[in-house]
């Protein structure tokens, strides 16, 4: 979405994203998680997409990869 934003058009993010497709495994958030997410957003005032990626990350024994500072910040400090 950021790129995009940046001007990138489909097929140049396809092309970049192209040699990351073998690293990555697509999941869904459940109704459970996004309702955790909810939560946890409400909870510590954070936006529900960064809630939800924290969740998803716990829950699939993941790492975030974040380019916002406060986002950051906000998962070292408080258990999910």
């Amino acid at each position: 979405m950021e790129l995009k934003r940046q001007g990138y058009g489909q097929a140049e993010l396809d092309y970049l994203m192209s040699d990351f497709e073998k690293l990555l495994i697509r999941i869904e958030a459940t109704q459970k998680q996004a309702s955790r997410a909810r939560e946890l957003a409400n909870r510590r005032l954070i936006p529900f997409l960064d809630a939800l990626h924290a969740v998803l990350a716990k829950d699939n024994k993941s790492v975030i990869i974040a380019n916002c500072i406060n986002f950051g910040t906000f998962y070292l400090q408080f258990a999910i």
